[in-house]
């Protein structure tokens, strides 16, 4: 270890200097750490997403989970961020508004189809027509 101090702005700027190409292996072991930190915080949300949801929804909610952590050092700290995506059939799931409580989905089992067009029968089943769709209240905060 180096005897780091500084008493005028030439060496602050000397100590600044050498901070920035500092122990390489120091920085490595703090992002290690941080990463290591998170991990429990990482599983607890897939819990979270297993309880807090409805019985059909929470475990395909937690399968498709995906976390990533972002470190910053700066001159204000050393800042760390989780960010939190789910992926659905065609795109990603409303993580923001499952935290707030409102699961937005398709009423299930209700397959309509349209019969007419133009005042004319279609034969057969006829054309499929999308599900309403319907906000239902889950418990809020599995995230936070």
């Amino acid at each position: 270890m180096t005897d780091l101090g500084a008493k005028g702005q030439a060496d602050l700027s000397t100590l600044a200097a050498r901070l920035r190409t500092a122990d390489k292996a120091l920085m490595k072991e703090l992002r290690a750490s941080v990463v290591r930190a998170a991990k429990p915080l990482e599983d607890a949300i897939v819990d979270n997403a297993r309880s807090y949801m409805p019985s059909g929804y929470g475990p395909v909610l937690a399968r498709f989970l995906r976390n990533r952590i972002t470190q910053r050092a700066g001159s204000s700290g050393f800042v760390v961020t989780m960010t939190t995506i789910a992926t659905g059939k065609s795109e990603r799931r409303a993580i923001k508004a499952l935290d707030e409580g409102n699961l937005r989905h398709p009423v299930f089992g209700r397959t309509r189809y349209r019969k007419y067009r133009d005042g004319k029968r279609i034969p057969g089943r006829g054309q499929p027509i999308p599900n309403p769709w319907v906000r239902q209240s889950v418990r809020a905060g599995f995230w936070s």
